[in-house]
């Protein structure tokens, strides 16, 4: 059987990219609400915590990454520029 295969336009390639980057970043919130719950319990400046504080750090800058990554291939695919202030 040959199924047909819906076509995605442009607009709805960024839409999807869009919603992806809408989870990173929600992602990269909850990485700051742990980081805040950390700072708040005192654990930040404790030496044996180091690694997490490290670990949490580095999570979140690779999700910045993939949110910047993924906001350039909307733009690519929307063709709507950001609006320069």
């Amino acid at each position: 059987m040959d199924e047909k295969v819906k076509q995605i336009s442009p607009m709805e390639m960024s839409s999807l990219l869009a919603k992806n980057n809408q989870d990173e970043q929600s992602a990269i919130k909850g990485y700051f609400d742990l980081l805040a719950k950390i700072s708040d319990g005192g654990v930040m400046g404790q030496h044996q915590y180091q690694d997490v504080i490290s670990a949490l750090n580095e999570i979140i800058a690779d999700e910045m990454n993939h949110s910047e990554r993924l906001s350039a291939l909307a733009t690519k695919y929307s063709q709507i520029q950001p609006a320069k202030s």
